[in-house]
Formats: structure tokens, sequence, C-alpha cells
């Protein structure tokens, strides 16, 4: 992409909480708040959060909402009574768009997607995708078709997958699939968070650039605070201000992909 088009940049991250229950085995949300300020995102990907009471844990995306002062949409993947297991997506800039998804396919535990289109006077419009793809590489690689299948005919903006592959391999089938879609930067590794093996967390970009590579964030802090390490990258992309979303339309129906 031409450096002239580039109008704003974002900063974006993604972070497998593992619902607050760090490298200690101890849950404490308030660690996971405090690495999210060290991140100092416009916009987070979120996985693996609780709210069933079986897990004993309340409404924990709400609760980091309201303690970092950023917009919350949830994803519910998993739901028992009033509470449930999934992702999140937590923003500085007004949300102006919302949409859920539900894989057909999966080994046990429901797997989908979360997308946001968020919107800032001064830095455009941008839409944000993120996933928690499955465990095991055959319905993983399903998953990865139907996010293919959903954006390889949805022109409508520039947009950024971000979230919790669980893919290391650079050469696997699921990441050849996504390469149809747009740029797979190749990611640090991110897991496990003491000593970090594995690249299991990932962005996609489509029709937009990186203004530089992917990096995780380590400290002292986020070390012990999740069994992932968060990815961050900062993010270019050309005004969308003619991409032919309708900012007043929220759309909150679940399809099946």
């Amino acid at each position: 992409m031409d450096a002239a088009r580039i109008a704003a940049v974002i900063r974006v991250a993604t972070y497998n909480i593992h619902a607050a229950v760090g490298a200690d085995r101890r849950r404490d949300l308030g660690r996971i708040a405090a690495v999210i300020e060290e991140i100092d995102a416009d916009v987070v990907a979120l996985q693996e959060l609780e709210s069933r009471a079986s897990r004993g844990s309340s409404d924990q995306a709400m609760r980091l909402g309201a303690m970092l002062g950023m917009a919350c949409v949830e994803g519910p993947m998993l739901l028992e009574g009033a509470g449930w297991y999934g992702n999140a997506i937590l923003s500085r800039l007004p949300i102006v768009h919302e949409q859920r998804w539900r894989f057909p396919d999966h080994s046990g535990e429901p797997r989908g997607a979360l997308g946001v289109v968020v919107d800032d006077p001064q830095r455009g419009r941008w839409r944000l995708i993120t996933t928690h793809l499955d465990l095991w590489s055959r319905p993983r690689f399903r998953q990865v078709q139907s996010i293919v299948r959903l954006f390889e005919s949805d022109r409508a903006s520039p947009w950024i997958l971000l979230g919790d592959f669980n893919e290391w391999r650079p050469w696997a089938r699921a990441l050849a699939q996504l390469r149809r879609l747009g740029c797979v930067p190749p990611a640090p590794a991110s897991y496990p968070s003491r000593l970090p093996l594995f690249a299991l967390d990932r962005m996609v970009l489509r029709d937009c650039s990186l203004t530089g590579p992917l990096r995780r964030h380590v400290s002292e802090l986020s070390r012990r605070a999740s069994d992932h390490l968060p990815i961050i990258a900062e993010v270019g992309e050309p005004d969308l201000r003619s991409n032919g979303l309708d900012a007043r339309h929220h759309a909150r129906a679940e399809p099946n992909l």
C-alpha cells in the first residue's frame, strides 16, 4: 500500500486471558486489567473470558470494561444461565456496529467470531474481528474455511482478524487459507507466557498495513497474569468514510457461518 494513502494509525492487541487465571494458578482480574493498561491499545480482542457461576466468576468482560473505561462487546460461546464463556472486544473508540457468528464445525467446544466497527472523527473507521479457533487441526481448518467464505466476497472495508488461532506452524493449511484473504504477518511466540515457544496468537490484515512488526508484550506482570502473552500491532489504513457501512446499524444476530 502506498504510504501516502495512510490516513491514520490505530494500536490493536489480542490477548487470551485464560479466565484471568495466571501462571501461578491464581485468578486475578485486576492483573489482566493492569496488563491491558500497559499495552495502551485502542482496541483489544480478548479470548477465554468467564462469567459462569459454576466457575466462580462474575462477568469478566464488563468488569474489565468498567475498570479500564473502555466500551465492551461480548461474544458468548458457552452459555450457563445468565453466565457465559467466550470472547470480547474492548475499545477506546466508539463502537458503531457489532456482529457475531458461530462456526458449524468444532471438536466439542463451540467456536465462533465477534466483529465490531469502531469510528473516531480523528482516526476514522476500523473493522476488527476476533476469534478463538479449535485445538484440533481438522475442525480448525474448517473454521478457517468458514471465515474465508464469509470475507472473500465482502469488500466493504479494510479489516483486521485477530485472536488465538491455536496454529503455531507457519506452513499450516489453515494459515495458507487465511493468506487468500490478506496479509498474515509473522507472529512472535506468545505461549506459554513464562517461556514462549509457540506463536498461537496472530493477526490477518486486508487493505491495511502494519507500521511495524507484530510484537508480544513482555513484562513481569504479563508473564504471570495469563498463560498467553498479548500480541500488539500498529496498523494504518485508508479513510473508510465512504465504505458504505451504516454507523446507525447495530447488528446483533448470531448466524452460523
